[in-house]
C-alpha cells in the first residue's frame, strides 16, 4: 500500500489526498474471498483488513484521508458494511476519515437513504470528528436501466439522461459529498469494450 502511494507521488502528476480501502466488500465473492474457503469475506474480515492498511497509510502520512468500505448495496447492507465500519473503527480506535459507496440508479432516493442512516449512526455511536462522504461510483445505473439502455449498450448522457445526471450532481453537492466519481461502462451487455 505504501509502496503504491510512493509511486504514484513519484509521477510528478499526481496528488494523493484519499486512500480508499476496498471496493465492494458486500457484494459477495466477485471481488472479496477468503482465502482459506473461496467463500465470500465477511464483514469482520473486511475489519481486519481495513484497519492494517488504514494504520499503515496514517503512520506513512497523517495528512491522507483514508476510509472505505465502498459498498455496492449501502441501503441493504448499510449495518453490517457501512455501520458495522464506523463502529469498528470507533471501538478499535482506527482512523476513518470517510465513509464510501457505489450509488447506481434512483441515485437521489438512495443518496438521501444512506445519508440519513449515516447520519442515524453517528448519532447512535456519539462519533467525534468528521466522516466526509464519498461515493465511489454514481451513474444512472451500471446495467441496462431504460431509458439508458441502446442498441445493447450504455448511454449514460443522452439528451434525457443529461437531466437527470445534473440533478443527481445537485443532490450530491446539497448533501455535502466530498468527493463523486463517475462511473461509465465501457463494456457491452455481452461484456466486450464498445
Amino acid at each position: 500500500c505504501v509502496d503504491l502511494i510512493d509511486y504514484i507521488r513519484g509521477l510528478d502528476t499526481v496528488a494523493i489526498a484519499y486512500c480508499g480501502v476496498g471496493n465492494e466488500p458486500d457484494g459477495g465473492t466477485e471481488f472479496w474471498r477468503d482465502p482459506a474457503t473461496g467463500l465470500s469475506a465477511s464483514a469482520a474480515q473486511y475489519f481486519a483488513y481495513y484497519a492494517v492498511i488504514a494504520d499503515a497509510v496514517k503512520a506513512y502520512d497523517p495528512t491522507l484521508k483514508v476510509g472505505g468500505p465502498e459498498a455496492v448495496n449501502p441501503v441493504a447492507n448499510f449495518t453490517a458494511w457501512i455501520r458495522g465500519l464506523m463502529a469498528y473503527c470507533q471501538t478499535n480506535n482506527k482512523p476513518l476519515d470517510f465513509v464510501s459507496f457505489h450509488a447506481y440508479n434512483q441515485t437521489g432516493w438512495l443518496l438521501n437513504q444512506v445519508c440519513a442512516k449515516i447520519d442515524k449512526a453517528k448519532t447512535d455511536l456519539s462519533w467525534v470528528g468528521t466522516l466526509e462522504l464519498i461515493s465511489g461510483e454514481w451513474n444512472r445505473g451500471p446495467g441496462p436501466v431504460p431509458p439508458f439502455r441502446q442498441g445493447g449498450t450504455f448511454t449514460e448522457l443522452g439528451d434525457f439522461a443529461a437531466g437527470a445526471v445534473a440533478r443527481e450532481l445537485m443532490e450530491l453537492q446539497r448533501l455535502g459529498f466530498a468527493r463523486a466519481i463517475y462511473f461509465k461502462n465501457t463494456r457491452n451487455l455481452t461484456g466486450a469494450a464498445s
